[in-house]
């Protein structure tokens, strides 16, 4: 079935940190159900997990048609954009992260220490606003 499918990619990408083993069960758990969005994510992350951003990314787009409002997967993409160098499109994924959900710090400072983004003055505004918030 679909679901346990789907749980045993996870463990192996959270617990294991065997990604490619993980993105192969999601894959198989999507050719059941392909418009799930929690498969979908859970394939993202796999592949953001491994470096694998372009593909991270189509899989989070595709999540993101089905669920527009989540806001794992809206900052997802938004650190599959910065990581291949499209600094627009990740604030605005960003934006839209926290404009729906308070995020922790944390990942935050993923992106104030992502060197793609050092510098920009956008960015250290919206981060800016963000802590003011806490």
């Amino acid at each position: 079935d679909a679901n346990l499918l789907n749980r045993k990619g996870v463990i192996l990408t959270d617990l294991k940190n065997q990604y490619a083993l993980g993105v192969e069960y999601f894959d198989q758990a999507l050719k059941i159900e392909p418009r799930n969005a929690e498969y979908l994510y859970n394939k993202g992350v796999a592949l953001l997990k491994s470096g694998e951003y372009s593909r991270s990314l189509k899989c989070n787009l595709e999540s993101l048609e089905i669920k527009p409002d989540d806001p794992s997967t809206l900052m997802n993409a938004a650190i599959c954009y910065s990581q291949i160098g499209r600094n627009r499109k990740a604030l605005q994924f960003l934006s839209k992260s926290l404009r729906i959900e308070k995020v922790d710090p944390k990942t935050l400072l993923h992106f104030a220490f992502n060197q793609t983004l050092k510098g920009d003055q956008e960015f250290k505004r919206l981060v800016s606003q963000q802590t003011a918030k806490k």
